[in-house]
């Protein structure tokens, strides 16, 4: 099975705070707001189309992984030889896991639902 990835880009407006509000006279008001969030306890991470394309590539290309390993003419010989490259490469993907654990202090875990293999962050 093919991942088509989508092409994500960054909405461009030439005045973001400005919005239109009806009032319940059915009047309508053009507005500028300015955000006012309060004490920021904690930065986000922004969501920007090149963040978004990062994560598309991604899966394309563990898509495409699976796929090379999958085989189009799959037989218990080729299965066996593709468990073995599997295999090692669930254990790049682990020590991924470590290296990310030291560098975010998060903790992760392997899952396995429905054969699909996938990182989960444990939270405490």
């Amino acid at each position: 099975m093919t991942y088509n990835p989508i092409n994500w880009k960054d909405q461009i407006v030439t005045d973001p705070t400005k919005y239109k509000i009806t009032k319940e006279d059915g009047t309508k008001e053009v507005v500028n707001i300015e955000r006012e969030p309060g004490e920021i306890i904690q930065e986000g991470t922004r969501i920007t189309a090149d963040k978004l394309n990062n994560i598309e590539e991604g899966i394309k290309g563990a898509a495409d992984l699976v796929n090379d390993l999958a085989g189009e003419k799959r037989t218990k010989e080729t299965v066996k030889g593709n468990a073995e490259n599997i295999g090692g490469i669930c254990a790049q993907m682990a020590e991924l896991a470590t290296l990310n654990d030291n560098v975010t202090g998060d903790k992760w875990e392997w899952k396995i639902s429905d054969g699909i293999v996938f990182l989960e962050k444990v939270v405490e």
